[in-house]
């Protein structure tokens, strides 16, 4: 491995011992040979390396600081003889001393060994003023597990990232390397979100958010992401397959957007990793694809042996879910999982357990031996899936308010939304006329369902019917939950309809219309846009008024009070849907922001927030100069950003989405925030100098709770559909 002589700095190469023997030697000499100085690189005494920016570190030029741990501060350091940008890791005071020097050399010999575009370059270490450097690949970008508080993946995304994730595995594991510490803290994405594996076992030493156990040389890794066979203390048992372990472990996380095992407990936590089978996906969220779900939950197993063979193996069956052909493995059956409880709790045995796989083989057969067959061609089998059946579905409303009718009859009618679009199908539209219960048989999706009590109100929300009846509805907002009866008839949430007069006190009326749309520039294709009239709250939404429907919790910590609420579009949905109301869709957003399609700015001059040097957050409905020309309605282009309903399309007449875009802009997962600023974190506001035109458009992933990203409400004038 090279070293840098910290005399004359030439370059040295040096044979680490092999640290597999039980009593592997220290280097306590090295021998330059260009100025024959000595100096040890066992490191006899504890030693530190102070690195301010501006100073110079043997031939690095200190920049600026890239992240700081317990172990050391990591630099963007500029390499003065090959002229490159690296990034430069120096242990913090007290950490490196005899014992440790040698274990951080040979990690950085070991990730040297490795060469591959998803796995970070070593480039050389050094010794400079009695402490140590390590220079390093550097990867603009953010780890993984920042990015996951962004953005959730789609199934085909996570399945492309874990690829390549695992094309890196295999490669230090071809050369009998095992990482030990794989998770998404430890993954780097560039700016074209290609992975890129680090800290080679280094991380044994850095504290991290996560529990790290390195007791007595017995547990080695990050708790959250462990195998069993790592939480039972089992060094000897470690194999390429605990670093797969770990591998399903970060897939499940790119699905679900949470950890299979979680605990505020040490203790309570590497209990649930020996015995607990991990939670089913599709339970989790039942939008995840079961082929993904067998090939996660096949990683994850707890015997190593029931793993895949390989990372590549893995990521073989990953390409054939993308390529939309049958895996090469198949799903654990029911009487297998109830199998393997048996034998790893031994709790029955002999006769009885065999009593019991057949009851359950049975019942499996008899309830789900139709969902998939499978036919046998020439050379190959081919998994067939049945069309998605119909469930029986029943929808039930109330009413309150003034004047409830007796008896009332109303009007309903039931869309399903379009996959890529999600704009209702007005041409799969069931309508009915019926008293307070409509049942009706619904493919699994989302529907808009618009019911219409004349002469007392309306209401228009969002319902989910499930794919799968048996899973779980985890969500808290009406939109996205279900029961299902004894009968199998799938309940949806009642649907609370308020009277007309208590729905739109305070609201504005807004005048139907068209407008020229966007401004040429990209995603901003210039169309003509018809106008439907609409009503709309003045103001954002404020801290007070959310308050009525649902506690913000102890960790919500501003805006608050009468400042506009900053929650995730699921929880905007919910407090829309309570009082009556929705969201406002892109276009109409738009549309008022340029005073009814008239200006360029709200008020029909130019916006006074473009003579701010910081964009601003008053109470909500301030600044005044920020109101309409034509209407009473404040903040179109101040204070915060606010969500609509509307998914990041191609607007009418633009080119169609690649592929990238598709992918990287996560559309179904995200939607349109218009009319203000956000920035990369939340309170990020001394430095938020943001200046964009109204017709400015972004998307952000619905589970974003940005303290930047509020919302108003808006009403159909008359029932849509109907």
């Amino acid at each position: 491995m090279q070293f840098r002589c910290p005399n004359c700095q030439q370059p040295i190469q040096i044979e680490l011992p092999d640290e597999r023997l039980a009593e592997a030697p220290t280097i306590d000499s090295v021998e330059c040979p260009s100025c024959h100085s000595r100096f040890s690189l066992s490191g006899g005494q504890e030693s530190t390396l102070k690195t301010p920016v501006g100073m110079q570190i043997a031939h690095f030029e200190i920049h600026e600081i890239l992240g700081e741990g317990a172990f050391g501060t990591v630099y963007r350091a500029w390499d003065t003889q090959l002229r490159r940008f690296v990034a430069l890791k120096v242990p913090r005071q007290g950490r490196i001393t005899r014992e440790t020097s040698r274990q951080f050399l040979r990690e950085a010999q070991t990730a040297a060994a490795i060469t591959h575009t998803n796995v970070v370059a070593v480039y050389e270490i050094g010794q400079h003023e009695g402490s140590y450097y390590i220079a390093t690949e550097l990867i603009d970008g953010i780890t993984l597990s920042e990015f996951l508080k962004q953005k959730k993946f789609a199934a085909k995304e996570a399945a492309e990232l874990m690829i390549k994730v695992l094309k890196g595995i295999q490669v230090f594991h071809d050369k009998g390397i095992i990482h030990r510490d794989l998770k998404p803290g430890n993954i780097l994405l560039d700016a074209q979100q290609e992975p890129h594996i680090s800290d080679f076992g280094l991380a044994r030493y850095e504290a991290l958010p996560e529990i790290t156990v390195t007791q007595s040389g017995k547990l080695v890794g990050t708790l959250l992401y462990m195998s069993p066979e790592q939480a039972r203390g089992e060094s000897r048992s470690l194999s390429s397959r605990t670093d797969i372990y770990t591998a399903g472990v970060i897939l499940f996380e790119l699905l679900t957007g949470q950890r299979p095992f979680v605990s505020t407990s040490s203790r309570n936590l590497l209990f649930r990793i020996l015995s607990d089978p991990p939670p089913s996906l599709r339970k989790l969220d039942h939008s995840i694809p079961r082929d993904l779900e067998t090939i996660c939950l096949k990683a994850m197993e707890k015997d190593a042996l029931n793993r895949f063979d390989s990372a590549r193996e893995m990521a073989e069956n990953l390409q054939l879910f993308i390529d939309g052909k049958p895996l090469a493995i198949r799903p654990v059956s029911v009487p297998e999982k109830f199998w393997r409880l048996v034998v790893r709790h031994k709790v029955v045995s002999g006769l009885l357990a065999a009593v019991f796989v057949l009851l359950g083989f049975i019942t499996y057969r008899l309830m789900f031996g139709s969902e998939i067959r499978i036919v046998k061609e020439p050379g190959e089998v081919i998994m067939v899936k049945p069309e998605p059946l119909r469930h029986p579905v029943r929808l039930t409303y109330s009413l309150s308010g003034n004047q409830v009718p007796p008896n009332a009859i109303a009007d309903w009618a039931i869309l399903p939304l379009d996959t890529q679009s999600r704009e209702p199908a007005e041409a799969e539209a069931i309508r009915i006329r019926q008293s307070n219960v409509a049942n009706a048989d619904l493919l699994p999706g989302e529907y808009l369902i618009v019911v219409n009590v004349p002469g007392f109100g309306f209401h228009e929300v969002y319902r989910t019917v499930p794919e799968d009846k048996r899973a779980e509805a985890v969500s808290p907002y009406k939109h996205g939950r279900w029961n299902v009866d004894s009968d199998g008839t799938v309940l949806l949430p009642e649907i609370s309809i308020r009277a007309e007069p208590d729905v739109l006190a305070g609201m504005v009326a807004v005048p139907g219309g068209q407008f020229e749309m966007g401004d040429g520039e990209p995603l901003r294709f210039k169309h003509l846009r018809a106008v439907d009239s609409f009503y709309v709250d003045p103001r954002e939404t404020t801290a007070n008024e959310f308050g009525l429907f649902s506690a913000l919790g102890p960790s919500y910590q501003w805006p608050v009070d009468d400042h506009a609420v900053c929650v995730h579009w699921n929880a905007a949905v919910g407090f829309a849907e309570f009082m009556g109301k929705r969201l406002l869709k892109e276009h109409e957003f738009e549309y008022l922001a340029r005073d009814l399609g008239k200006s360029d700015f709200p008020s029909g001059e130019e916006s006074a927030v473009n003579s701010l040097d910081i964009w601003t957050y008053p109470n909500a409905g301030q600044p005044q100069n920020d109101q309409m020309a034509s209407l009473p309605v404040f903040g179109l282009h101040s204070n915060v950003a606010e969500w609509t309903d509307s998914l990041l399309n191609p607007y009418p007449g633009d080119a169609p989405r690649t592929e990238e875009e598709y992918r990287f802009l996560n559309l179904m997962q995200s939607r349109v925030v218009r009319g203000g600023p956000v920035t990369a974190g939340p309170n990020d506001r001394s430095q938020n100098t943001w200046k964009e035109s109204v017709r400015f458009r972004m998307a952000w992933d619905v589970r974003t709770a940005d303290s930047e990203i509020g919302f108003r409400c808006g009403r159909s004038s008359r029932p849509r559909f109907q």
